[in-house]
């Protein structure tokens, strides 16, 4: 028996339900008009929607007027909105993103699950529902293009997402053609990197491969199984052939530019110009070192000195374009040969479109001087022990160069024993993730700033000053270190350093302190009170041979409870003082402890 909704009336619920689509009906209203897209269920269900999304947002609106107009800048910060937003938690709950990347702040109504965007100015922007988000990814390039076709050989897509994205949630494909409006069916993959946070990625795609004229650029995204599709451009592309890439050419024995004839430790001097100087592909005696195959790069060399050792002169009109994967292009270079070595000419060679820098100069170890004020680094992202082992350079100018897309820096100046300045001080590190033996082995180096330095996103310092044996004084007291979880060897022999200040140091990522002050025999106290050693394992000689260390300052974060390895911690520290306390090492019985601010050592007797 059915149930009834019992009135006045007494009329059964199907009997109500009649009676309304009845009065419905009789009052011209159709069912397609009540639960159509424009129906009224579906306007009513709109319109208060619309109602919700007003009153969020005028409450987001008046905390936004509210911190800004607290902020002395009258710019808005989480922290100010977060406040103002909590006068409204108890109807309202709201949390609040910020990426700091883009100077952007993300309120989401808890309820709702219904997100907002607010810039530094205060502008408010409706990005829709959290479930919505989760299906969405917008897709920009940098240079952006208009109808004016712009020159380029070098674009930047960027994948942006409002949640974070795994590694294999992301695959992006690319075609340049010259139709407006005819999507191309065949597309090459490019991969992709992330951009500081897991929101975006970013793809370097060039034209290298691309006959000259106007083109556009169709990318589509496949985005945890979504597809996101766009066009850029137009884009003008001109002719830019580039030099083969040396990628492969890693040994000293490799050929050179993949010519039979030459091997790279024959080679004492390579000069670049801007003109084939009448020579033309086919001729008996020089090479097409074009990565097309075409005839517009060309290499010629001989034997000027008849001593076995061989000079090389590389030509395209108008200069040479280096590959976008530049790696190891002249290394071994100069290894051997007499006293005619040198890499000339290397304002003729066009680096814009290179991405890759890493050995570039690696082993060039007879190389006296370099003057690289003509890179194009704008687009280089490796530099990878670009000059590695070039022992005999005394001078190198990199004052021109832009690093901002650089992530990996690992032993970029790496044995580089004859240095005794290098000016690094307008290096742009804000992208860089790796420093692992960046200045390891500058054994003659007397100074290098580093000041400056953004290590917000290093998270590898390894041997960063190893060895660098002249140095006496090094500023290191702005570097943030929140990421690192290696800095093993950091500086490791830096026997002229007298002061070091690692006070403000973040350690509570590293993992691995063994060799981090081995050597260095100067240093008389070390302010390592801000230290969290709850991760480290390892703390093998990391005070080894600090024969002048009187004092280590520690803190109540030396926890040594997970350390596996702290074999010879303080060998040779003569001068280090005190009290007897945990047994750091069976092997070889040495002994600290934190009492009292002090990480204070004594030998075993």
């Amino acid at each position: 028996m059915k149930k009834e909704i019992k009135g006045t009336s007494g009329i059964t619920l199907i009997a109500l339900i009649v009676t309304i689509i009845i009065l419905i009906i009789l009052a011209g209203i159709t069912i397609g008009s009540l639960s159509g897209n424009n129906g009224i269920l579906n306007q009513t269900k709109k319109a208060r929607n619309d109602t919700e999304i007003a009153e969020e947002k005028e409450i987001v609106k008046l905390s936004t007027v509210q911190a800004m107009g607290k902020n002395k800048y009258g710019n808005i910060r989480k922290t100010a909105l977060e406040t103002e937003l909590s006068e409204y938690e108890s109807n309202n709950p709201t949390t609040v993103e910020e990426d700091e990347e883009l100077n952007l702040l993300y309120v989401t109504f808890t309820e709702t699950e219904r997100v907002y965007q607010v810039d530094r100015d205060g502008e408010i922007t409706v990005l829709g529902t959290i479930s919505e988000l989760q299906s969405m990814a917008n897709l920009s390039a940098s240079p952006e293009s208009n109808t004016t076709p712009q020159l380029v050989q070098f674009v930047d897509v960027t994948v942006s997402t409002f949640l974070e994205l795994e590694d294999d949630e992301v695959f992006i494909h690319y075609a340049w053609t010259e139709s407006e409006t005819i999507e191309p069916e065949d597309m090459d993959y490019i991969s992709s990197d992330y951009t500081g946070t897991k929101k975006r990625r970013k793809a370097g795609i060039t034209s290298t491969a691309t006959n000259a004229g106007n083109y556009y650029l169709w990318v589509k995204a496949d985005v945890n199984g979504n597809i996101v599709k766009k066009k850029f451009g137009p884009y003008a592309i001109k002719d830019h052939t580039t030099l083969l890439s040396c990628a492969s050419e890693t040994v000293s024995t490799s050929k050179f530019l993949g010519i039979s004839e030459l091997k790279r430790n024959q080679i004492e001097k390579v000069t670049l110009v801007d003109t084939l100087q009448g020579h033309t592909k086919g001729d008996g005696t020089c090479f097409d070192v074009s990565d097309a195959q075409n005839g517009a790069i060309l290499a010629w060399y001989e034997d000027t000195d008849s001593d076995g050792y061989f000079e090389v002169t590389i030509g395209q009109v108008g200069g040479v374009n280096a590959n976008a994967d530049s790696s190891y292009l002249f290394s071994y270079i100069t290894s051997n040969g007499g006293d005619n070595v040198g890499i000339e000419g290397l304002a003729y060679l066009n680096t814009e479109l290179v991405f890759s820098m890493s050995y570039m100069f690696n082993n060039c170890s007879k190389l006296t001087s370099l003057d690289l004020r003509k890179f194009d680094t704008r687009n280089t992202r490796y530099m990878i022990n670009m000059f590695n082992t070039c022992s005999s350079l005394t001078s190198i100018n990199l004052n021109s160069f832009n690093t901002s897309k650089v992530s990996d820096m690992t032993g970029m100046f790496a044995n580089c024993s004859n240095l005794t300045s290098l000016n690094v001080s307008g290096f742009d590190t804000s992208n860089v993730i790796y420093m692992s033996s960046l200045f390891n082995g500058c054994s003659n180096l007397e100074s290098v700033d580093v000041s400056g330095f953004d290590t917000s996103k290093v998270t590898n310092m390894s041997g960063m000053f190893n060895n660098c044996r002249q140095i006496a004084s090094l500023d290191v007291s702005g570097f943030d270190t929140s990421k690192v979880t290696n800095m093993s060897y950091m500086f490791d022999n830096c026997i002229a350093l007298t002061t070091l200040n690692v006070s403000n140091f973040t350690t509570n990522s590293v993992t691995n302190m063994s060799y981090m002050f081995c050597g260095c025999r100067g240093l008389t106290s070390l302010d390592a009170s801000n230290f969290d050693t709850n991760k480290v394992t390892n703390m093998m000689y990391m005070f080894g041979n600090c024969q002048s260390l009187t004092t280590i300052y520690a803190g109540d974060n030396w926890d040594i409870s997970n350390v596996t390895n702290s074999t010879s911690m303080f060998y040779c520290c003569n001068s280090l003082v005190g009290d007897i306390g945990i047994n750091l090492s069976v092997t070889d019985k040495t002994y600290a402890t934190t009492s009292g601010g002090y990480l204070t050592y004594k030998a075993a007797t």
